[in-house]
């Protein structure tokens, strides 16, 4: 076990500032049989059931280097585990965990340009990615690129999510509808190949958002304002073993975090700022004191003053975009 970290509650200002202990396994071998320059983060989804088929199609399909994120709370035997894929490291948080946080101490493991984020309840096939679909993906130079999920029975999933503004209020539509190059907001599940410098210079996941939803939404809707995109790749195809996630949208602080920083900022000229004026919208509509809702809105101003010269849109400029560039 590792101690590597304190918990701390402001808005996190450089990538993985906030770390978390973990017992880790494995990773005492390298991969002979690698065939592709890309590494896998596996996230568990919850039992042992699914995590060695897993590990051993991954390991079929050639990827360079793959670690293994375990839920925190379960009764783990990853000793026999370890052992049958030496070449697996295995992390097991000892406190909770977002699946944010996880990805973020996954990302310091990588040791390639782009990394495969996954759920081991997704079934993995040997020629998932080609070397040629790899070499397009480089080539698009992307954040992220998204691949065709689909249900067990083979029911494609609403993967592309579009961002407009109906009656002043941001709002989200969800299309089955997939072609190459389509822009989506952000990966479902987390589940995408990653540029894993474009990651770490945006800043990874925020840890002080609770939910996995608006986490996910807060770094890939940031990550638009600041230039980066998120496309689909139909080629490469997934299906879910069983259930499917499901998002909980439910608007709450999670949700207040994600406003302060990429609602409401506003871009001039070159740098972004959060007018003063916002925080009497931003207070009526917490439902906390006028008092608590200053502190928060300080903290906010201070993370975007920090990022001012990053914001390429504000969210007026990024809707217009978006809707020009369907």
């Amino acid at each position: 076990m590792k101690d590597v970290g304190i918990v701390m509650n402001t808005i996190p200002s450089i990538f993985n500032e906030n770390q978390i202990n973990c017992t880790v396994f494995g990773g005492t071998e390298e991969s002979t049989d690698a065939t592709l320059d890309m590494s896998v983060i596996l996230l568990n989804s919850g039992g042992n059931y699914f995590r060695e088929p897993a590990l051993e199609n991954l390991i079929n399909a050639g990827f360079k280097n793959i670690i293994s994120m375990e839920n925190y709370g379960e009764n783990y035997t990853l000793d026999e585990c370890a052992k049958r894929f030496p070449m697996v490291k295995f992390f097991i948080p000892q406190e909770k965990a977002t699946k944010g946080q996880l990805i973020n101490i996954a990302m310091n493991e990588v040791v390639t340009d782009y990394v495969f984020i996954i759920s081991d309840n997704l079934k993995i096939t040997k020629n998932v990615i080609s070397p040629l679909i790899l070499e397009n993906i480089k080539n698009k130079e992307n954040l992220c690129i998204v691949p065709h999920l689909m249900t067990e029975d083979f029911h494609t999933l609403p993967l592309q999510v579009s961002a407009y503004i109906e009656k002043k209020k941001l709002q989200f539509s969800h299309s089955v509808s997939l072609h190459d190059n389509a822009k989506t907001l952000y990966p479902f599940d987390f589940i995408g190949i990653y540029n894993v410098q474009k990651f770490i210079r945006c800043g990874g996941f925020d840890y002080t958002i609770k939910s996995e939803y608006w986490q996910n939404l807060d770094f890939f809707f940031r990550s638009w304002l600041w230039g980066e995109t998120c496309t689909i790749m139909p080629a490469i195809r997934l299906y879910y073993q069983g259930k499917i996630p499901v998002e909980d949208s439910t608007v709450d602080e999670s949700y207040l975090q994600f406003f302060l920083k990429n609602i409401a900022p506003c871009v001039k000229t070159d740098y972004a700022y959060i007018p003063i004026k916002k925080i009497f919208s931003y207070s009526f509509s917490t439902g906390k004191n006028f008092f608590e809702s200053i502190q928060d809105f300080k903290e906010a101003r201070k993370w975007v003053q920090k990022n001012k010269y990053r914001y390429k849109y504000d969210l007026k400029t990024f809707i217009k975009m978006w809707e020009t560039e369907k």
